[in-house]
């Protein structure tokens, strides 16, 4: 596993953007919510004397950090506050990650609301688990909550916790050292080589005096707001995402959910990490972002916002041209929040089959008739390495894009390349991967990766998915095939996508059985990934011809 170091941790959290602006003021106060826990808050402030729209940002980080923001929403019009949830800057409570917020912010609109200087109509701000504060009031329908920007943020925890419900290792386990060691333990403070080889997984924490276990934070995410109601959701939502950032699908499938009831919406995404937006990094991964446009993308974000809040919250009519969806490709030579959005109804599905000739992985355009297959061992005890993609953030050198021809160079790594494409592909919408497979043990994980390979041979990550094969045997119908070797059809997800690649460019399909330490290894016997001690070898095999149709697919732009 590749050296990892840590950067700016406090910088990425805390979202902000410097932006000159007057002076305001600026008082300290303590709201009681429930059972009498104080939370400690900031109100930013130009004049009290009359009644004001009012923004909200609830945060477990420092709320120092978000000032140049509070002062930005002032100068615009606005009361800005910013309050520390329980747990964390001095707030009373207990930090539980995700329990209190929708409670605690159902009672902070309520006070808030009675206040002289509010004049009844709130937006929740935020970025991370600050936007999680917010989207998770969407469906209270709370009178005064009119308008929502969220930023990098989610509802439902387990999409990005634990995708395809497998534990995203390299989220999981940093952040929660972060939180309950109240920001002192981040890499560099700990080995984190060692720290992800620790077994049982379960115990991780415990060498950290941190008396939680990750079946434990398993169990309290799981099923939150899965029953969140999309259809009486009635707050206007702003999203911003990168597709290399580790909340990316959170983000997607709030807006899907909602889009699904025709809910007022506005989408931006480009290429970037974790609140990359506001850093003024230049770099996504190995990958140099184009100049133009994007030195003051950060800034454009937050006018983005700014003009949402002025719709829905003082009712600013001009603003209303902005709600579509503004997407910024991975590849693109510029960057221009102004743009059109992409015209949706043009969607079509492109299908690459798989298969193998003269023992080359190919993606044709066209199945094969004749059967053929690729078999890997996969080694937990030797797992494929993580190399970039949508991981947490503090992780730096091992996030965004990056370069995967040395990885492609292992054996327990079948890729399939297609032709030269003619022309640009634009690919938008989501990827994923419906392929038959066989394995010779009680358990194990079939890894997919989108990558796109250019000019020079070099292959650069585009999106990336896992599928546990216990939890796709609860719903896949298994079948012999001549030889006897017990086959099932498993659909790997790769998520979202929006890139634009070159012409004299192709798409290369790699897959493996492991993907470590972005996510936890399977052991291979059947045991609990969590508890596993010991780890075993795996035969791994992806079938492919006119009986097995074993395919890659990805929307485009037609």
């Amino acid at each position: 596993m590749k050296a990892i170091s840590f950067l700016s941790v406090m910088l990425f959290w805390a979202g902000f953007v410097l932006i000159a602006q007057p002076v305001v003021n600026k008082v300290q106060y303590a709201f009681t919510v429930d059972k009498g826990i104080k939370l400690e808050t900031d109100i930013y402030f130009t004049d009290t004397t009359a009644k004001y729209p009012v923004i909200m940002m609830r945060t477990p980080y420092p709320r120092k950090q978000y000032t140049s923001i509070a002062n930005y929403f002032c100068g615009k019009g606005y009361i800005m506050v910013v309050q520390s949830v329980r747990g964390t800057g001095g707030s009373g409570g207990r930090m539980m990650p995700f329990i209190n917020e929708t409670d605690d912010g159902l009672a902070m609109l309520d006070l808030l609301t009675e206040k002289d200087w509010c004049n009844g109509n709130i937006g929740m701000y935020g970025s991370s688990y600050s936007s999680f504060c917010g989207l998770t009031l969407g469906a209270a329908k709370h009178p005064s909550l009119k308008a929502i920007v969220n930023i990098n943020g989610w509802v439902e925890p387990s999409v990005i916790a634990r995708p395809a419900g497998v534990n995203h290792l390299m989220m999981n386990i940093p952040w929660m050292l972060f939180n309950y060691s109240n920001g002192k333990l981040i890499p560099g403070k700990y080995n984190a080589d060692s720290l992800f080889n620790t077994v049982p997984v379960n115990t991780m924490l415990k060498g950290y005096g941190i008396d939680i276990s990750l079946d434990q934070m398993q169990e309290g995410i799981d099923g939150l707001n899965k029953d969140m109601d999309y259809k009486i959701f009635n707050v206007p939502v702003m999203h911003v995402t990168g597709m290399y950032d580790f909340t990316k699908e959170g983000t997607f499938n709030l807006y899907d959910s909602l889009r699904a009831y025709n809910k007022i919406q506005r989408f931006i995404i480009g290429p970037w990490v974790h609140d990359q937006i506001f850093s003024g990094s230049k770099k996504v991964g190995d990958w140099e972002l184009p100049k133009p446009g994007y030195d003051s993308l950060g800034n454009k974000v937050l006018v983005a916002a700014a003009n949402w809040f002025n719709l829905y919250l003082k009712n600013v009519a001009a603003a209303a041209s902005l709600n579509v969806l503004r997407a910024l490709p991975v590849f693109s030579e510029s960057f221009n929040l102004n743009a059109s959005g992409y015209p949706e109804e043009k969607i079509r599905t492109a299908t690459y089959y798989l298969n193998t000739a003269e023992n080359t992985g190919k993606l044709l355009k066209k199945n094969a008739a004749e059967p053929t297959q690729s078999s890997f061992i996969s080694n937990p005890n030797d797992p494929v390495p993580t190399n970039g993609g949508a991981n947490f953030h503090f992780f730096p050198n091992n996030l965004g894009l990056k370069k995967q021809n040395e990885i492609e160079k292992r054996k327990d790594v079948i890729t399939y390349t297609s032709d030269k494409i003619n022309g640009q592909f634009w690919g938008l919408g989501k990827a994923k991967v419906k392929i038959f497979v066989s394995h010779d043990s009680k358990d194990c994980d079939f890894t997919a990766k989108l990558v796109a390979v250019d000019k020079e041979d070099n292959a650069w990550n585009i999106a990336d998915g896992i599928t546990r094969m216990s939890n796709a045997k609860k719903q896949a119908t298994p079948f012999k095939d001549a030889d006897g070797n017990t086959i099932y059809e498993i659909e790997i997800d790769l998520g979202h996508i929006v890139f634009q690649s070159m012409p004299r460019w192709s798409f290369r399909l790699e897959i493996a059985g492991s993907n470590f330490p972005k996510y936890d290894r399977n052991p291979g016997n059947g045991d609990d990934p969590l508890m596993a001690t010991k780890f075993y070898p795996v035969k791994q095999t992806i079938h492919h011809g006119k009986q097995f149709q074993s395919v890659l697919l990805i929307d485009e732009l037609d």
